[in-house]
């Protein structure tokens, strides 16, 4: 297994998800960007300004991308994620 901050390709971070880590691209410079399975869903965070998960729509971009690194510390969501349309609602 490679070092968590050695970029590697989606498919090779897929590995990092089932582990429950959590993933962001070097691309978008932001540690509030990240990816990570919640409810067996793979949402994005940090992508609007309301900082909550949504589903991730995977494009091509993600597919084919190699910039992809292992945040240092797993959080715990408290997350319920709904419907794409209905959007993610915080579990009280």
């Amino acid at each position: 297994m490679r070092p968590d901050n050695e970029p590697r390709s989606f498919t090779d971070a897929i590995e990092d998800l089932r582990l429950a880590k959590r993933l962001t691209r070097l691309e978008w410079d932001d540690p509030e960007v990240f990816i990570l399975f919640i409810e067996d869903r793979l949402c994005i965070h940090g992508t609007e300004d309301d900082k909550l998960f949504h589903p991730l729509i995977v494009s091509s971009d993600i597919l084919f991308s190699t910039d992809w690194v292992v945040l240092e510390s797993p959080i715990v969501a408290k997350t319920k994620i709904l419907s794409p349309s209905a959007g993610p609602q915080p579990v009280n």
